[in-house]
Order: structure tokens, then sequence, then C-alpha cells
């Protein structure tokens, strides 16, 4: 394992949120992290406009380890986070060279869409 990925395994372990993840009968978890999707234009995806100040668009970025292989996964996985499920709507491994550091995805929540009642399920 090369130092970079030790350092990146490292902050996932002591900084990151614990996530479970079932897919295909399988279940899995680790630490990830999860933070609210924002653009500086505030165009989120499907072209919504958000006014300035909102940025609860109902997507999520996901930055985990490359065991928890999400790029691997469609969209009938669950994602869960606190309690809360989301889907997998775009999720790619990142390679320095041939080694696999991490994997980062797009999620959205499954039910409910965000906090103003939109639906991104």
């Amino acid at each position: 394992m090369s130092v970079n990925k030790m350092r990146i395994h490292h902050n996932f372990e002591k900084y990151g949120t614990t996530v479970q993840i079932s897919y295909n009968g399988e279940k899995y978890e680790g630490k990830a992290f999860i933070s609210p999707l924002r653009y500086k234009n505030r165009v989120y995806i499907d072209n919504a406009y958000l006014e300035a100040g909102i940025a609860d668009g109902g997507r999520y970025t996901y930055v985990g380890p490359p065991d928890l292989r999400l790029d691997k996964m469609d969209s009938s996985a669950v994602v869960t986070i606190d309690d809360e499920e989301y889907c997998i709507r775009k999720a790619e491994i990142y390679l320095s060279g041939d080694e696999a550091l991490y994997v980062w995805a797009i999620l959205s929540k499954k039910n409910g869409g965000d906090s103003n009642g939109n639906f991104y399920g």
C-alpha cells in the first residue's frame, strides 16, 4: 500500500461518517465523506435554479474507500447514512497509476427529496 493510500485510508477512518451499503443481498460498511452537492452558479442537476443561500438540492457528494466499490453498483444499491437512505446516481473510481485511492459518487435521497419537498429519488 502506497503512502498516499495509507494517508487517505487513515483520514476516512478518523474523520469519515459510517455508511452502510446494501446491494444484491450483500451488506457492506465503511467510513466515507458526505457533503451536499453545490455548484457555484446555483443551477443544480435537472436544471433546477436555487436562490442565493439555498444549498439543499437533495444531491450529495460521496468520497469513500476503494474497497466500497460504488462504481461497480447500479441505482438499486442503497447507501444508508444516519438512518437516511440514498441512491447512487453516478460513481467513479479514482486511480493513481494502477492503484485505486478512493471512490467518488453522487447520491440522491431515496425517499422524501429535499427539505422543500422536491423529490429526487
